[in-house]
Formats: C-alpha cells, structure tokens, sequence
C-alpha cells in the first residue's frame, strides 16, 4: 500500500510521487518503504531497505515532454488520456465484468499493437475505470514473456486536491550506509 502524487504543473512537465510502504505478495503483506520521484527530466528511485538511491535522468536538460503520456514516455499512466491516443497504440477490449473486480468500475483489456513501444514490454495492461470520475481504480500489467503480472489498486482518489512543495519532498536520509548514484541520459 501506499500514496500517489500527480500534479499537471504546465503542459509538458507533469511532477508525480509514488510512496510505498508495505508491498503484497500472494496475499501476504510485509513492510517495503520505496519511494519514487518524478520531476524536471530526473526519477529518483529510493530503496529504504537497501538504503540504495538512483537519480535516472529520463529526459535531455531542458527536454519537455509529458512522460506519462502514453506514447511519450516509458511512464504509461492512464489518466487524461485522448481516446484516440489510445487506440493509436492499442487494441482496446471491455470485458465482462466479474466478481473481484472494484465496485462501479468499467474493466478494459489494453494489449499493444504491433511496432509500439509499449509491444516490447507488455503483453497486456489492464485498467479497471471508475464510472464516476472516469480515474483508474485498478491496473494491472503482464509483461511481454507473459511471466510476470504486477498489480495495483487506487483508493481514496481525490481531484484537484491540495498538493504543495511538501508532498514531492522525499525526507531526507543521510549515512554513510547508503549508496546513491546519478544516471545521465541515454538515448
């Protein structure tokens, strides 16, 4: 379980946060403190427990792009997407709905067309839609060997919330345990 940040600051350069604090593995929950930060062309990868931290640059400097737009950047986030955007890069299937999915949510099977970026990673994305915000409620992913499914569930969704500096502030670690590095863009 944890907390997303996303704010749209201007078109272009979105800033997200992504907290975890427990991780569930066949119905089996444990701590797993990891934070993710998104911001200005740089992720920050953070492993409390490994106490590792990776500072990937993910854009040229001074490079705009909206990495969370589907086509756009290695980011896929299904939010404020154009449906033709969509359909550009996917087959898109409604499926049924069935007993486990989340209550008033519309179930969508995502599977990458061919030459896409999207085709050398997934085999499929899932994303159950909340019928009143139209906000994912649930994604799920299978990657493209189809060996490997990753799951997460949105709660407590909230638009157009207050957010500050502070909610994309990771805290600060210090140590000479840690390992830190900085990764510079590659093509």
């Amino acid at each position: 379980g944890g907390k997303v940040w996303y704010q749209q600051k201007e078109e272009g350069d979105p800033r997200m946060r992504v907290s975890f604090e427990t991780r569930v593995q066949d119905n089996v929950s444990s701590p797993q403190k990891i934070d993710y930060l998104l911001n200005k062309g740089w992720l920050i990868d953070r492993n409390y427990a490994r106490k590792m931290e990776i500072n990937r640059q993910v854009l040229r400097p001074g490079e705009k792009m909206n990495l969370l737009k589907l086509g756009e950047g290695p980011f896929p986030l299904p939010i404020g997407q154009k449906k033709e955007d969509v359909h550009r890069l996917f087959d898109v299937r409604k499926l049924d709905k069935a007993t486990d999915d989340p209550a008033d949510t519309l179930h969508i099977e995502l599977t990458p067309k061919p030459g896409t970026q999207f085709e050398r990673k997934f085999a499929s994305i899932n994303v159950w839609v909340d019928l009143n915000s139209a906000m994912p409620r649930r994604i799920q992913t299978v990657d493209k060997n189809q060996t490997m499914m990753r799951g997460t569930d949105l709660e407590n969704i909230r638009l157009n919330a207050e957010i500050n500096e502070a909610d994309f502030k990771l805290p600060e670690v210090v140590g000479a345990d840690w390992q830190r590095r900085d990764e510079a863009f590659e093509q």
